[in-house]
């Protein structure tokens, strides 16, 4: 129900049914989870208002305080980031999704979407040493297994930013932009392109 009042942009609604979920369960994720998701696009709705970062905020609190965070839970919250980074250019963000992506990959060392979103992210910060080494990682894990579905030019990786340019802002406000990691990376040369 939560999801078809989203959906027909009834905020209220859709947050009050939510928050039933929520407290209708102290051990469950997937409301709180949802909670966090629609608590994010609404820091961009209200244009990065301190009362929707608290909001944010205090749901992440509460899915830590149900379970420790997995690195799937890691990477929605650095995607969170990263896409508000995109919108609003706070360096704080681009730092918060750098440390939830690194707690991610000490727990899924070999996620190669991990690696190169870190490579960009780094990239971004005009740490290039440090994004080339993740960059080549990033290329090797890929080719682990000959699983085509590791394969770089499928992994879609938020395109950043460098801490020194403006946001994206209204670009990106409608939804995250992301592109194949293999592209990203070699147009900031950090990968060989494959002759």
């Amino acid at each position: 129900f939560a999801s078809d009042a989203i959906r027909k942009g009834n905020s209220t609604r859709a947050i009050r049914m939510i928050d039933e979920a929520v407290n209708a369960d102290p051990w469950a994720l997937d409301a709180a989870m949802m909670k966090t998701e629609f608590l994010y696009r609404a820091v961009i709705r209200q244009k990065d208002r301190a009362a929707a970062r608290g909001a944010y905020q205090r749901s992440v609190d509460d899915v830590t305080q149900r379970m420790p965070p997995s690195p799937p839970i890691q990477q929605q919250w650095a995607s969170h980031h990263l896409h508000l980074y995109q919108v609003f250019g706070k360096i704080n963000d681009l730092n918060d999704a750098k440390a939830l992506l690194q707690a991610a990959r000490n727990n899924s060392p070999a996620d190669q979407w991990i690696v190169a979103q870190l490579a960009e992210v780094h990239a971004a910060e005009n740490d290039l040493s440090t994004a080339k080494q993740l960059a080549r990682t990033a290329k090797t894990l890929s080719q682990q297994g000959a699983n085509l579905e590791r394969a770089l030019y499928l992994q879609w990786i938020f395109k950043l930013q460098p801490v020194s340019s403006p946001p994206l802002g209204v670009a990106a406000a409608a939804g995250p932009v992301r592109e194949p990691a293999e592209s990203v990376l070699q147009d900031r040369g950090l990968l060989m392109t494959d002759k």
